[in-house]
């Protein structure tokens, strides 16, 4: 898979927060050394879907266990805002589970970013995909303890 452009590894690879681009299919494209961290996601190398790393938490989740699926999730989040906050359930690579906020942004496919996302996926999985997103995630639980310390 190839890997995005320079500027959107390097503004994530920027940032403190644990951030990822993950395509429409739910491939992840790029993961900072934050988010590595957080899911314990030794390797560098990209291919992992984001099922295997989040749930999320939706108003059918409760009913159905494929509607915390990514997939499922682009289908119900509103096309009328590129930005998006839902919480959801982390899973590190050891089996421990935490309670995050995601925000997502939705970006869409066009001009130069085309060549790259083009070049990352194969044929049949690039056909119809118009948009990939940036994930910003934060830990509940650690965000509630840093927040009692500093109080």
């Amino acid at each position: 898979m190839a890997r995005p452009p320079a500027f959107l590894r390097e503004l994530l690879d920027g940032a403190t927060d644990a951030s990822l681009i993950v395509l429409e299919n739910g491939n992840i494209w790029h993961l900072n050394e934050a988010a590595r961290g957080m899911f314990n996601v030794v390797s560098k190398n990209t291919g992992t879907n984001i099922d295997d790393l989040l749930t999320f938490s939706t108003q059918e989740s409760h009913v159905n266990e494929t509607s915390r699926r990514w997939v499922n999730l682009t289908k119900t989040i509103s096309s009328e805002s590129n930005t998006h906050s839902i919480k959801g359930v982390g899973a590190k690579t050891s089996g421990e589970f935490f309670p995050v906020n995601v925000g997502i942004i939705r970006i869409p496919i066009d001009g130069d970013l085309q060549n790259s996302y083009r070049k990352c996926t194969s044929q049949n999985e690039s056909d119809g995909y118009e948009r990939f997103y940036c994930l910003n995630i934060q830990n509940e639980a650690q965000a509630t303890t840093e927040k009692k310390c500093r109080n």
